[in-house]
């Protein structure tokens, strides 16, 4: 976590197979120095390992949250479709 956090934003649910040009708005007009994942990082939808790997890959390798992630620190938590299964109510990897 950054030393010092004046500016904080948060966000969820990520379709990380859409464009991701939000990213380069947040990062240009509010300038955080948190961003706190509130849930939903991605949307996985799939009961796999290599398939959550996949989403999340989509979302890592998009150039625009690269940079964000670059001028933000970023924290955050977990819910469901970032373990795979909508309200599966079960972790899908142990």
């Amino acid at each position: 976590m950054p030393a010092s956090v004046t500016k904080l934003a948060f966000g969820s649910c990520n379709k990380q197979k859409l464009e991701q040009s939000h990213w380069d708005v947040i990062a240009r007009d509010n300038k955080p120095d948190l961003f706190f994942w509130t849930g939903d990082a991605v949307y996985g939808k799939c009961n796999t390992l290599d398939c959550m790997t996949d989403a999340l890959w989509n979302l890592t390798k998009d150039e625009r949250y690269r940079s964000f992630t670059q001028s933000s620190e970023i924290e955050g938590v977990w819910d469901d479709h970032d373990f795979g299964v909508n309200d599966g109510k079960k972790i899908l990897f142990t």
